[in-house]
């Protein structure tokens, strides 16, 4: 996964797009910023779409739209 890549979460079917990387890629470090457009992190403190996780969370939920 990269920045620009547009992924989609297994459980929810919410896509997000890979705006920003920070620190190693591994399964014990870094993380990546996401912007959510479609409305599902509305009435959330991230409701302005933007948010972040650990790389390692999100190689688990997420795969990238191809």
């Amino acid at each position: 996964m990269k920045v620009g890549d547009l992924v989609k979460f297994k459980k929810t079917g919410a896509c997000g797009l890979i705006i920003e990387k920070t620190g190693p890629q591994n399964e014990h470090e870094g993380s990546v910023s996401l912007y959510i457009s479609d409305g599902s992190l509305d009435n959330t403190p991230s409701s302005d779409g933007f948010t972040y996780m650990s790389y390692a969370m999100l190689k688990r939920t997420a795969k990238v739209v191809k």
